[in-house]
């Protein structure tokens, strides 16, 4: 069993992760949205390998190296608010 406290810290890590996330892949997106598919398709796989890898040292800091789901449903709910949010700001 996982204590109380790493639990709250990993979700609300993961939570900023997953806004840090939606804003790095926007930001990626919107910087490459001209080139060709090829550029981006090998960019889109290098730009998830390392932010898939700075997630895993995350969870190994703050989680102790344990992967629960509620922290992968945390990062996507992140993901998913940062995106309403832009969204609602662009309106």
């Amino acid at each position: 069993m996982i204590a109380l406290s790493i639990q709250i810290k990993l979700i609300i890590s993961s939570f900023i992760f997953g806004l840090l996330f939606a804003l790095s892949f926007n930001l990626c997106n919107k910087l490459l949205y001209d080139c060709k598919t090829v550029i981006n398709i090998i960019d889109t796989i290098i730009f998830l390998g390392i932010m898939s890898f700075l997630y895993f040292i995350m969870i190994e800091y703050f989680g102790d190296g344990i992967f629960h789901i509620y922290s992968l449903l945390s990062v996507l709910v992140g993901f998913y608010l940062f995106n309403i949010i832009v969204k609602l700001y662009k309106k």
